[in-house]
């Protein structure tokens, strides 16, 4: 099937170097650069997962379940390096949660009661920057169609 792996690429031009053996999607650079953090699907558990992986590859020193209504990607790191945000729609509304890599449950960083989050980043200063709004989806209804 298809895998997304993970792949290093030098500034100087040299061969790309394979940093995981295993799916990893949407990957980000935590800002003291030595972490990756990304979605994976393992076999057993079908949802995604936060793995965070060292810079130079392997497998995650961290893995952590995410909501069945989380919305990988984007992830974004803290400045501090030590928290990973992601979009929830837990109630069909978007909010922005973070998770400690130290552990425990993520919480919420953000507490819109409508609309949904399509894009965010968290600055190395510590603000959030996000685009959100709605989407309207149509149906209609064709009777008697004939060809």
């Amino acid at each position: 099937g298809d895998r997304s792996v993970l792949m290093k690429v030098s500034s100087k031009g040299r061969s790309p170097i394979q940093l995981t053996d295993y799916q990893a999607d949407s990957p980000s650079v935590s800002p003291d650069g030595r972490w990756i953090a990304c979605s994976t699907v393992s076999s057993r558990n079908k949802s995604p997962s936060l793995a965070v992986i060292p810079i130079s590859g392997g497998q995650p020193t961290k893995l952590i379940a995410l909501p069945d209504t989380a919305f990988p990607p984007p992830f974004s790191w803290s400045p501090d390096s030590r928290k990973v945000a992601f979009i929830n729609d837990p109630d069909g509304v978007g909010n922005l949660y973070e998770q400690p890599l130290a552990g425990g449950p993520a919480a919420p960083l953000t507490h819109f009661a409508s609309g949904r989050i399509f894009n965010f980043q968290w600055s190395r200063q510590g603000r959030i920057v996000l685009s959100r709004g709605s989407e309207t989806v149509d149906a209609v209804l064709i009777r008697n169609f004939r060809q």
